[in-house]
């Protein structure tokens, strides 16, 4: 027989509302099989019952009646107004006068106990655990009736049981613990006959009893425990815990706003999120179910359809070996020193007896290898009882100057970091706590065990959250997990898939392997996106389907129309879904011309990822945005090249920069920064017109998708004012003077009217190189960037210059700066072409590669 055990908590039973909402999924899950249900309190009544229970205690008889009375009126009212709710919502052909009255029978005769219980403690003035125990059962034996009455006011058939009839514990009154064949053999006696029968039991969560019939309690949050005993007893198919959150997250979304639900977690992990301060699970919850192998899923009754966290125990690491960062606050330390200690056996069992004897719970130990210091964290309320229990045990140590001082550093709190594969990965502790040092956050004391799989940390309490958000972001837990570990892969997402790209693509895969050898990296392309959309394979494509993703692209068929493509409002909604998965180290590449790529280059920074650009017009924005972009990259710490935007492969950026590293100052820069007009002078002196020229230039893939750029002299002025900038020549104050071979106005038209438009221009153009022909020299498509001034446009000069004798796609920069006066520094040779262009790209992808290596 199939069964599942479903717990519902206090906010699932919190209102008439909540609790149909409850009978809903029931409702829909009841289809798979039997279901048992487990119920907590109402939320807020176990709080109210131990406030008042506490409240009494001090008070005269008259006066605890009056009190108890007024939280008995407000128990029934908030119990009978969710009968009425439920009752509301019921189809009026289910309503039952019989069944309500029952339902409110039961509840008037647990207040009535409840009120016997606190005139006992008003007349006596103490509570005993056992009384205390007794008297928190009754939030849930309050809930139980609610919910099963619901449930068959739905229809269904419906049993409220109590657990402290039939669930066996030992004496241990607010920590009680299973006993374990009994319970199981109690449990099956009870609950199988129901299930047997269509029958949905609904079970009182937190509480069992002892041998002698004293109700006992599991400890605050133990109706998780309740669930996983009963799943374990009957050999369930599942245990889903149904709470207001969407399942267990990777940190405290009110310390960690960008925490998000993990999908899988392993028992093992679940139980030291539990311990250290994860509030969706009972420290205990997983003890039951290990051994039957039986998964827990944790889901949320207000979002059902969210896929929630499963735990089990086939847990593979994924792409991160660390799972989680969770923190337990007011602690203590205590530090023990003394020399004396070192090789003296039995000191740290003198230590823990003393500390058990007086029942104070030890939340963290960390020794030096020397054995001169033990550090030991407590939670801070037993922190003066602990340090007194140490200092009468050990007095004759301390006397005797073994030890030589017991000293307590109060207002701590203890930082987890929790993962299964933690121990098959090295350097995580590392990464821990360079993040903990970036953040200026102080480690006092850190253990790890042997097994790996948590790394505990005590800080002070005032630096825990910033310590949490730095290793949440050092480990890039907001991501999602693709499955795989990528800390060995650069992860490409490429912006445009062009020639450049094609070329790039076949380059990646020509030097794969030597760039595994040198950098211990594989670069992968994770994602493409184009205008329509985007496809994305967060494991990474292979050559061959990128090949398939291009000869789709050449046949018209835009990525979002190809298989598995996917449509985008923007590029930055197709950036941001592949960056929600936790990739290596990843890289965007813009091979586009866009215009408006400026929010991209932001947006790309603010996701925590590298640039790589071809794209000039983002770089030659204003000198304003300029400034906001270079500093926003330097702020998150990113990285941003951008070679192959002037000059193609050639290393122009690079020189500028080493020049400016080493001290020298830039005077002046001058040129021909275009391969592609470059071209076009060689074809116009070779007799071609200029229509044919370009037509040429655009079927070898010289030019801009748009060949207006490029005849305008807008690439070429983009060009100048990025190489301007680098050199510390161009800002705010800029003059700018350009003349192209067309005019602006040409942009954007499409091919066939380009080509109109400039055979009107062939005889002009004609004419002006056979004039500068007649008189020796040649023209030449130049740039000159000195302090604050651009100059653009076509130049004559003679046939023996260095310029002058260009030929074909090379370009020519020439640098003068102070070391570089009076013989400049000077970089050419090709610089257009697909081929070219993806060498720089290439080759700034690889700066990035051993810079984050």
């Amino acid at each position: 027989m199939s069964i599942r055990v479903f717990k519902f908590g206090g906010t699932s039973m919190g209102s008439g509302e909540r609790i149909h909402a409850v009978t809903n999924i029931i409702s829909m899950e009841k289809k798979h099989g039997s279901l048992v249900v487990v119920a907590s309190a109402m939320s807020g009544v176990t709080d109210l019952i131990i406030q008042t229970t506490e409240s009494l205690v001090g008070l005269s008889v008259e006066a605890g009646e009056y009190q108890y009375n007024q939280v008995v009126i407000q128990l029934r009212e908030r119990h009978f107004e969710a009968i009425n709710s439920i009752q509301l919502l019921t189809p009026s052909k289910n309503r039952s006068k019989e069944e309500r009255w029952q339902v409110e029978s039961v509840i008037s005769d647990c207040l009535e106990q409840l009120k016997k219980l606190w005139s006992a403690v008003c007349y006596l003035q103490e509570i005993s655990l056992q009384t205390r125990d007794r008297l928190l059962s009754f939030g849930e034996k309050l809930s139980v009736p609610l919910l099963s009455y619901a449930l068959n006011m739905q229809g269904h058939q419906s049993q409220y049981l109590y657990a402290d009839d039939f669930i066996l514990t030992d004496h241990g009154f607010g920590e009680a613990n299973v006993l374990g064949e009994e319970t199981d053999q109690s449990i099956r006696r009870v609950i199988e006959p129901l299930c047997q029968e269509r029958v949905i039991p609904v079970i009182t969560g937190f509480c069992g009893k002892t041998r002698t019939g004293q109700t006992s309690t599991f400890g605050r949050g133990g109706s998780d425990l309740s669930a996983t005993i009963i799943g374990a007893a009957l050999n369930a198919e599942m245990v889903t815990l149904w709470s207001d959150v969407d399942g267990i997250y990777s940190a405290d979304p009110r310390k960690v706003p960008e925490a998000t639900v993990i999908p899988n977690l392993h028992y093992k992990e679940a139980a030291e999120m539990s311990f250290y301060g994860a509030k969706v699970l009972h420290q205990r919850t997983m003890i039951p179910v290990v051994e039957k192998r039986i998964p827990v899923y944790s889901k949320n009754t207000f979002n059902p359809s969210a896929s929630g966290t499963m735990i089990h125990d086939q847990v593979q690491v994924g792409s991160h070996p660390v799972k989680a960062c969770t923190a337990v606050q007011d602690q203590a330390i205590i530090l023990i020193e003394g020399n004396g200690m070192a090789g003296v056996p039995g000191i740290a069992a003198m230590i823990f007896t003393a500390l058990r004897q007086k029942n104070v719970s030890v939340t963290m130990i960390s020794q030096s290898s020397s054995e001169v210091t033990i550090t030991l964290a407590v939670p801070e309320p037993q922190v003066e009882q602990a340090r007194h229990a140490l200092n009468t045990t050990l007095q004759e140590q301390l006397n005797k100057g073994f030890i030589e001082q017991i000293s307590v550093r109060p207002h701590v709190a203890l930082i987890a970091v929790v993962g299964f594969g933690m121990k098959e990965n090295s350097g995580v502790s590392g990464r821990v706590l360079g993040a903990l040092g970036r953040a200026n956050v102080n480690v006092l004391a850190i253990a790890q065990g042997s097994s790996e799989l948590n790394i505990s940390l005590a800080v002070d309490m005032e630096e825990c959250v910033q310590g949490l958000r730095m290793i949440h972001r050092e480990f890039e837990l907001h991501k999602l997990d693709i499955g795989v570990d990528a800390r060995s892969q650069i992860d490409l997402i490429l912006f445009g898939y062009g020639q450049i790209a094609e070329k790039l693509v076949q380059l990646l895969d020509d030097r794969a392997t030597a760039i595994k050898k040198r950098f211990g990296l594989t670069l992968r392309v994770v994602c493409v996106i184009d205008r329509s959309g985007y496809k994305l394979h967060p494991q990474g494509f292979r050559l061959q389907e990128l090949i398939t993703m291009k000869a789709q692209k050449s046949k018209g068929v835009a990525l979002a129309q190809q298989a598995d493509g996917k449509s985008a409002v923007s590029a930055i909604e197709a950036l941001e879904d592949i960056l929600k998965y936790r990739l290596g180290y990843p890289i965007v590449i813009d091979l586009t011309d866009s215009t408006e790529a400026l929010p991209i280059f932001k947006r790309t920074a603010q996701l925590d990822a590298d640039l790589v650009s071809a794209n000039k017009a983002p770089l030659a924005v204003d000198f304003t945005d300029y400034e906001e972009l270079m500093a926003l990259y330097q702020s998150r710490q990113r990285l941003l090249k951008i070679e192959a935007t002037v000059g193609a492969g050639l290393p122009i950026i690079e020189t500028i920069e080493m020049l400016l590293a080493t001290g020298d100052e830039i005077e002046s820069i001058e040129g021909c920064f275009s391969g592609t007009l470059g071209l076009l002078m060689s074809l116009l002196e070779d007799g071609l017109s200029l229509s044919k020229a370009v037509g040429n230039a655009v079927s070898r893939g010289y030019t801009e998708p748009d060949p207006a750029l490029d005849l305008s002299g807008i690439d070429v002025e983009r060009k100048a004012i990025i190489l301007g900038r680098k050199a510390k020549l161009l800002d705010q104050d800029m003059e700018l003077t350009r003349k192209g071979l067309v005019e602006d106005q040409w942009i954007g038209q499409s091919r066939e009217e380009l080509y109109g438009h400039l055979s009107e221009f062939n005889d002009r153009i004609r004419e002006r190189f056979s004039s500068a022909a007649q008189q020796g020299n040649k023209l030449r498509f130049t740039a000159r960037v000195t302090k604050n001034k651009v100059v653009v446009g076509l130049s004559e000069l003679a046939s023996q210059s260095a310029l002058g004798q260009l030929k074909g796609t090379d370009n020519i920069v020439v640098i003068y700066s102070k070391r570089y006066h009076n013989r400049p520094l000077v970089v050419s040779g090709p610089g257009a072409g697909p081929t070219v262009t993806a060498m720089g790209v290439l080759g700034d992808l690889l700066r990035i590669a051993a810079e984050r290596a």
